[in-house]
């Protein structure tokens, strides 16, 4: 038979399955049931042309029962295909039929229903073109892959196996070019291959492809990992290190831009407690000996002190502010260094650079916190000195006060 008869014989036994009840296989025998006369005429004339194109198939036809015979595109279903080695490497012929299954293989025809054992058959031969050495002469067909010890792998599976492979492709794209990727040659990625694959059945010493099947993506991510480690010329451990030592040194940095004002603010609610102590309030105020237009001058000498103390307190805070933003930028560059530098693992560090920026958030807000204390113990005091200075001016308090909670409230939403 060529090609086109080979599709077309397939063809016809597919479309006398379709319409045949009861379909069994045993043995090498096919049986089935016509539904009515006109699918017997159809069935009749489908079986006399495929046997014109294959003798061998055989037909008889009794009534409405239908029996023909095995040929070699003709399986009983997907396990008993699988169960003669050679069919589980490679696929029995361009064009075949799964009787139980009711299925039908064209090779120039793509069809989800056989994707994952063609699937199964381009990883094995993958994995037989990177062997060490290929058992072909016993029973059972092996491949062995040598490093520090041996590993042997069956071509064993099941129609339990046939299950979708995941980024096969790309796993085998990686290993296939003869050219070296990112200074790693061909024969390194060889051996990167058999060391990861070893290391990942560390426990046994015969494997059979369906365990390979069934642990496809974990291998397959343990071995890009180990891939990824050795072109990066970095051992995870080592870059683990220094990531968790540079975040160390960048949390300690950011504390430091707190810590190192925490002199000054302690001064703050002693300044408050001095100042209001020196206010002279009420009457006091009002007969203060010092008085200049009916200003007391105690109370604008403090008013002075406090202002300056608070500006200066100020410049502070915002100069930490400036620093912090600093900080902010040398880790953005950082982390970009970093995902440059370590494309292959900089996904796995992604935690350690987020702490390090929730660390700047946290001492941010305290930063915009501590601002906010400061003007506002200074401003209460400010408020007080202010009302008591002068005669019959406290009905301004109250409006005074508004204006400096609408004043901190505007300022702080533009605070960057």
């Amino acid at each position: 038979m060529n090609v086109n008869s080979d599709k077309l014989f397939v063809q016809k036994i597919a479309r006398v399955c379709e319409l045949l009840d009861g379909l069994s296989m045993d043995e090498s025998r096919i049986t089935g049931n016509v539904r009515n006369s006109s699918d017997l005429s159809e069935v009749t004339n489908l079986l006399l042309e495929a046997e014109g194109i294959d003798d061998d198939l055989a037909p008889i036809i009794q009534g409405s029962k239908i029996t023909f015979y095995k040929v070699n595109q003709i399986f009983k279903n997907f396990e008993k295909l699988i169960s003669d080695s050679s069919y589980r490497r490679k696929v029995p012929a361009d064009y075949f039929y799964l009787v139980e299954d009711k299925r039908a293989f064209y090779i120039d025809e793509e069809s989800d229903y056989f994707s994952n054992y063609l699937n199964i058959i381009k990883l094995y031969k993958f994995l037989e073109s990177k062997a060490d050495h290929k058992n072909t002469d016993t029973e059972k067909p092996s491949l062995v892959f040598l490093s520090s010890k041996k590993l042997l792998i069956t071509d064993l599976y099941s129609k339990n196996d046939l299950i979708e492979l995941n980024e096969l492709d790309s796993f085998i794209a990686r290993f296939s070019t003869d050219k070296s990727t990112q200074g790693v040659s061909s024969k390194e990625k060889d051996q990167i291959l058999k060391k990861s694959l070893i290391n990942f059945f560390k426990d046994s010493e015969v494997i059979s492809l369906s365990q390979i099947i069934q642990d496809f993506t974990k291998l397959n991510n343990s071995i890009n990992d180990e891939l990824d480690i050795y072109m990066s010329k970095f051992s995870y451990d080592d870059v683990k290190k220094e990531v968790e030592k540079e975040k160390v040194d960048f949390i300690v940095r950011l504390n430091k831009v707190f810590s190192d004002i925490q002199t000054q603010l302690i001064g703050v609610p002693v300044s408050v407690i001095l100042a209001a102590d020196k206010l002279k309030i009420g009457n006091i105020a009002k007969e203060d000996p010092n008085r200049l237009f009916g200003i007391s001058l105690t109370n604008a000498l403090v008013i002075l002190a406090i202002g300056f103390y608070a500006i200066v307190l100020a410049m502070l805070i915002r100069n930490q502010k400036n620093t912090l933003e600093a900080l902010k930028d040398e880790i953005d560059h950082h982390e970009s260094l970093f995902n440059n530098k370590h494309k292959a693992m900089a996904e796995k560090f992604k935690k350690s650079f987020s702490q390090i920026k929730n660390r700047y958030e946290h001492q941010k807000r305290m930063l915009l916190w501590v601002d906010i204390l400061v003007c506002s113990a200074f401003g209460v005091i400010y408020l007080i000195a202010y009302a008591n200075s002068f005669s019959n001016l406290e009905i301004l308090l109250p409006l005074m006060l508004v204006c400096l909670v609408i004043g901190l409230i505007y300022f702080y939403v533009q605070y960057d």
